[in-house]
C-alpha cells in the first residue's frame, strides 16, 4: 500500500517536472563522467586497492555492516568502469533528492548544485578508493532520501518516519561520515525556509527540531543494536581503525571536540598548511566563498526582515553555527577520529545552499551572473585537482609496475622462484612522498591518498607482487625474520634500490627497505 502510494508521486508528474528532473539527472551524470572519466577508464590503484582486486567488505568490526551489501550490486571486483558508473548514478539520483528536498525551481541553479555534489574532492578520493566508491555514493543517496522523507507531508507520516529511519540506518551502516550528510541538509532546508509559513516547520520550530532530533536518535540506536548484534554472530570486536573501539560519550572528548572542529574546519578550507605549502588557487577560492556566503547571509537577513523576529534571527545563527557541527559530528564520540576528506561530503550541501539563497533574493542581475561563474569556477577548478590528482595515480601505478618488475627479474637471478618465501624488511613510506618529487601546492587538499610508488612496506609490496604480477610469494613467522636480522648476511646488505639490497638468506628471499623499527 505504502509503495504503491509512493510510486504516485512519480507517475503523477506533470510532463513538465519529469523533464526537469531528466535534465537534472542527465546534467549532473555527463559532468560526472567528463569529470572522472580518467579514473573510470583506467585501472589506478592506491595503497587499499593492492588487497581489494576482490573482496566482500565485510568489515563488521569497522562498524559498515552494510557496506558488503551496497558494494555487491557491482560485484566485489574492483572494476573501474564499472564501479565508477554506479558511483555517477548515484550521486546523480541523489542531486534530484537534493534538488526536490530543498524545491530548487530554476533549472540552472539545479544543475550547479549537481556540479557541485560530483566534482567535490570528496569524490575524487572516494573514487581513488574504487572498491568501495559505489557502496558509499549510495549511503550518500539513502542519507538524502532518509531526509526527503523526514520533511515529507503527503502520505501516512508514521511510515514516511519508518522509511527515513530505516535509510538513514542502512546509510551510517555502509559509512558512518554519511550521517553528516543528514545532519547538514536539515539545516540547509532550515536555513532556506527561515521564512516560510509553514504549520510543520516555522510556527513550531522546536517541534521540527525534536522530530528531526528524534528520527536521527532513533536510526543511531537501530544501528549500534544492528552493529553489536552482528558483531556477536560474527564473533569479531571493533576495530582501532578510526577510533571505533572508543565511540561513545564523554566530557573530555565533547569539551575538546569544538577546537578540533575549528581546525578542521580551517584544513579544510585552506586544503593544507599553507605557511609551509603556500597558497593554492583551492583555497583562495574557498576563502572568498566564506565571505561571499556570509554576505548573503546578512544580505538575507535584511532582505526578508528576518532581524524583526528575533525567534527567527536566532534560529538562523544556531543553524548557522550547527554547520560545521554537523559536519564532523562524529569528533564528539571519539578522540581519535580523524576527518580524510571522503568524509566531508557534507560540506558541498552548503556551496549548493550558497546559490539556493542566490536565487531567493532578489538580486541584481549582475551579482547572480558572477555568483554562478564563480561557483562554476569552482567546479572548474575541483575537476582539475580530480585530473591532476588521476594523473599522478598514473605515474604512481606506473613506476610502481616498473618497480616491481625489476624486482622480481632479480629474484629470478638470484635462483628463486615467484612461489618463495619472502621477507621486506622496513619501510619506504617516506621515501614515497609525491611532494618530495613534484609540486603539489594546487592539490594539497587530496595528497595524502597519493605516493611516488606503491612498494613502501612488506604487506604492500608482496600483497601487489601476488596480484598485479602473478607471483605467489609467502612471508615468514617473526622467529625465521628475528633470526635473518641477526645474521651477518643481511647487516652487510645496502638498502633498496641500492645493488646487494636483495639477498637469499636461509633459503628467504630478503629486500631491505629500512632498517626495522625496533619498536
Amino acid at each position: 500500500m505504502f509503495l504503491g502510494d509512493n510510486m504516485k508521486i512519480f507517475s503523477n508528474l506533470s510532463k513538465e517536472k519529469k523533464k526537469y528532473y531528466q535534465y537534472v539527472f542527465l546534467s549532473t551524470f555527463i559532468i560526472g563522467l567528463l569529470i572522472h572519466f580518467y579514473k573510470m577508464s583506467n585501472t589506478l590503484l592506491n595503497h587499499d586497492s593492492i588487497y581489494n582486486y576482490y573482496s566482500d567488505q565485510n568489515v563488521i568490526a569497522s562498524g559498515r555492516w552494510f557496506l558488503s551489501v551496497a558494494c555487491s550490486f557491482s560485484t566485489w571486483y574492483d572494476l573501474p568502469w564499472v564501479t565508477g558508473l554506479f558511483t555517477i548514478f548515484f550521486i546523480a539520483f541523489t542531486n534530484l533528492v537534493v534538488v526536490d528536498a530543498l524545491k530548487i525551481r530554476k533549472l540552472k541553479t539545479a544543475c550547479l548544485s549537481g556540479a557541485i555534489l560530483v566534482s567535490f574532492p570528496a569524490i575524487t578520493e572516494t573514487l581513488m578508493f574504487g572498491f568501495t566508491a559505489d557502496g558509499f555514493a549510495l549511503a550518500m543517496l539513502l542519507s538524502a532520501v532518509s531526509v526527503w522523507f523526514a520533511l515529507r507531508n503527503n502520505g501516512n507520516k508514521i511510515l514516511n518516519c519508518v522509511v527515513s529511519v530505516i535509510c538513514l540506518t542502512l546509510s551510517i551502516g555502509i559509512y558512518q561520515a554519511y550521517l553528516s550528510f543528514a545532519l547538514v541538509l536539515i539545516i540547509c532546508y532550515a536555513i532556506k525556509n527561515i521564512n516560510v509559513n509553514s504549520e510543520e516547520y516555522i510556527n513550531s520550530k522546536m517541534r521540527f527540531v525534536i522530530k528531526q532530533v528524534v528520527l536521527v536518535a532513533i536510526s543511531m540506536a537501530l544501528y549500534y543494536i544492528t552493529w553489536k548484534v552482528l558483531m556477536l554472530i560474527q564473533n569479531v570486536t571493533p576495530t582501532e581503525y578510526q577510533g571505533i573501539d572508543q565511540v561513545g560519550f564523554s566530557l573530555g572528548v565533547i569539551v575538546s571536540a569544538p577546537l578540533k572542529i575549528a581546525k578542521s574546519m580551517v584544513m579544510f578550507v585552506l586544503g593544507g598548511n599553507i605557511l609551509k605549502n603556500g597558497i593554492s588557487i583551492y583555497a583562495i577560492l574557498n576563502i572568498l566563498f566564506i565571505l561571499l556566503f556570509l554576505i548573503l547571509l546578512v544580505t538575507y537577513v535584511i532582505k526578508n526582515k528576518v532581524y524583526k523576529q528575533i525567534d527567527n534571527l536566532a534560529f538562523l545563527i544556531l543553524c548557522v553555527i550547527c554547520l560545521p557541527i554537523a559536519v564532523y559530528c562524529w569528533s564528539f564520540t571519539s578522540q581519535t577520529v580523524v576527518y580524510a576528506n571522503r568524509m566531508v561530503e557534507s560540506i558541498s550541501l552548503i556551496f549548493v545552499l550558497f546559490i539556493v539563497l542566490t536565487d531567493e533574493l532578489k538580486l541584481q542581475a549582475y551579482i547572480k551572473t558572477f555568483i554562478s561563474v564563480f561557483t562554476l569556477a569552482m567546479v572548474i577548478n575541483n575537476s582539475l585537482i580530480a585530473n591532476t590528482c588521476y594523473f599522478y595515480m598514473q605515474q604512481e601505478n606506473d613506476a610502481t609496475l616498473s618497480m616491481a618488475t625489476e624486482m622480481v627479474s632479480n629474484i629470478h637471478k638470484l635462483g628463486k622462484d615467484n612461489h618463495s618465501k619472502i621477507f621486506v624488511v622496513g619501510s619506504r613510506l617516506k621515501d614515497v612522498a609525491i611532494d618530495d618529487k613534484y609540486d603539489t601546492t594546487q592539490i594539497k587538499c587530496l595528497l595524502p591518498m597519493i605516493e611516488t610508488d606503491l612498494l613502501f612496506d612488506e604487506i604492500h609490496t608482496v600483497e601487489y607482487l601476488n596480484n598485479s604480477l602473478n607471483c605467489n610469494f609467502t612471508t615468514v613467522s617473526k622467529e625465521e625474520k628475528d633470526k635473518i636480522l641477526a645474521s651477518s648476511e643481511y647487516k652487510n646488505m645496502k638498502l633498496y634500490p641500492s645493488k646487494g639490497s636483495i639477498k637469499i638468506i636461509d633459503e628467504v628471499v630478503v629486500i631491505k627497505y629500512a632498517e626495522p623499527d625496533v619498536n
